[in-house]
C-alpha cells in the first residue's frame, strides 16, 4: 500500500494507492485538486474509487452559505464531477475496469448526473467503456463486491 498526499482542507490528507499481486486499486476521497505529477502513480489502475463530490450547477443553485460554496470549489475542496471524470480519462488504461465514483453530495449531486458527465467525457476522449463496470456510491447502499 502506498500513501499519497493528497489536496484537502484537513490536515494530512492522503489517498491510497494499494497493490495485491499484479492487481492496483486507487482510492482517492476528499480532494480538490489531483497534480499532473501523480497521473503516472494513479494510472492504468485495475480499480478507482474516485470522489465525484458535486454537480456544479447544483452546488452553486444551492441554498448553502457562499463561503462553504467557495471551499468546496476549490483546490483545497472537492471534485466536481466535471474533475473528476477529466482526471479518471488521463487515468484509465487498459487494465481498468471497475470505477466507483465516491463521495457524492446528498444536496449538490446525483447519480444520473455523475454517470452522464463521466459518459460524455469519456466520449469526448474515446475511452471505450464496455470492459468497465461504474457505479455511483451513496451514503446508505453498499457498493457491488468486486472481484479483482
Amino acid at each position: 500500500m502506498y500513501p499519497l498526499s493528497i489536496s484537502h482542507d484537513a490536515s494530512d490528507a492522503v489517498g491510497y494507492v494499494i497493490y495485491h499481486k499484479d492487481k492496483k486499486l486507487v482510492y482517492i476521497t476528499d480532494i480538490g485538486y489531483l497534480p499532473q505529477k501523480d497521473y503516472e502513480l494513479l494510472s492504468n489502475a485495475d480499480m478507482y474509487v474516485f470522489e465525484s463530490n458535486y454537480d456544479v450547477t447544483l452546488l452553486f443553485t444551492s441554498n448553502r452559505p457562499f463561503y462553504l460554496k467557495q471551499r468546496i470549489d476549490s483546490v483545497k475542496g472537492h471534485l466536481s464531477n466535471t474533475d473528476s471524470a477529466y482526471n479518471l480519462a488521463q487515468l484509465v488504461g487498459p487494465n481498468t475496469r471497475h470505477i466507483i465514483l465516491a463521495h457524492p453530495s446528498r444536496e449538490c449531486n446525483t447519480k444520473e448526473l455523475a454517470l452522464e458527465t463521466i459518459n460524455e467525457v469519456f466520449a469526448e476522449y474515446g475511452i471505450d467503456q464496455s470492459n468497465m463496470t461504474i457505479e455511483v456510491a451513496t451514503q446508505d447502499i453498499p457498493t457491488t463486491l468486486y472481484e479483482l
